[in-house]
């Protein structure tokens, strides 16, 4: 009996440490509203897969909210970002012309060259050798 009570202390300390244990940093390039209004964001980035840019929306953001853009490590320094409000009187631009859909979600291949919507100018990032990067709309 003192065997299988050492035995199912042992077990509920070792639960415990592993419960208490934090969980593995996922890889990500997120994005983020600090700005008054709920705004629409979309990002692109190069593939050397393809050798394209690929763009990718929307991401509905409530103030103070934060959503996952591109999962996993990122590969390249440079992320592309453009946002709107819902009013879409105010937009957060950049010099880099790419393709969005601007009436659904999407993913855009060749994003600089081909569209058959709408372009709209990406604002660069630099998210130096980071594995991950939160960027945040203000």
């Amino acid at each position: 009996m003192r065997n299988f009570a050492l035995v199912a202390g042992a077990a509920i300390a070792i639960s415990a440490a592993l419960a208490l244990m934090p969980a593995k940093a996922q890889a990500s390039f997120k994005v983020c509203n600090e700005y008054k209004d709920t705004i629409s964001t979309a990002v692109a980035y190069y593939s050397k897969d393809y050798d394209y840019f690929i763009s990718e929306g929307w991401w509905r953001l409530d103030v103070g909210q934060c959503k996952t853009a591109i999962g996993g490590d990122l590969k390249d320094r440079y992320i592309y970002v453009y946002a709107m409000n819902d009013g879409q009187s105010w937009e957060w631009a950049g010099d880099y012309k790419m393709c969005v859909n601007p009436d659904d979600p999407f993913t855009l291949y060749n994003a600089q060259n081909k569209c058959p919507f709408v372009y709209k100018n990406f604002r660069e990032v630099d998210t130096g050798d980071y594995k991950s990067f939160t960027y945040t709309f203000k």
